[in-house]
């Protein structure tokens, strides 16, 4: 099975459109559900923190969109899925005065195994790295 890619629209619809295909393409790899319910969670952050922000001010030259890509990394005895969660927008840097907002990435990194963003004039991606977890033993059947 190919990887996982998906580009839309980054509106109010965006963050659950990307848990239902990344949770259809998970079970499709019988990823353990605990896991897939922080993936879901982390990638519906990122997904989120693109259409609240990215997009927030009129300076943004590019449509309102966001990619999701994931793709299953088979290692010896275990598996992970890399992430990828990308914008096309302008970053907006965190606001001094402190709010009920800004614990995303927190709570992606708390989430996930590994987070890095990356930033700069062409958008911000996220990328996620999940936990590893135990080979299927279909793994072999599912590709």
């Amino acid at each position: 099975m190919a990887g996982l890619e998906l580009r839309a629209a980054a509106d109010v619809r965006a963050p659950g459109l990307a848990r239902t295909e990344l949770k259809t393409w998970l079970r499709a790899r019988a990823w353990p559900q605990d896991d897939i319910d922080d993936l879901l969670l982390a990638v519906s952050e990122a997904v989120s923190n693109a259409a609240d922000h990215a997009y927030a001010d009129a300076l943004s030259a590019a449509a309102p969109m966001f990619m999701l890509t994931a793709a299953e990394i088979i290692c010896p005895g275990t598996r992970h899925v890399e992430l990828r969660v990308q914008d096309f927008g302008r970053w907006r840097p965190e606001s001094p005065s402190p709010s009920f907002r800004g614990r995303g990435l927190a709570m992606i990194e708390a989430l996930v195994d590994t987070c890095v963003v990356d930033c700069n004039g062409e958008g911000t991606t996220v990328r996620m790295t999940s936990r590893p977890v135990p080979l299927h033993e279909d793994t072999a059947f599912i590709r």
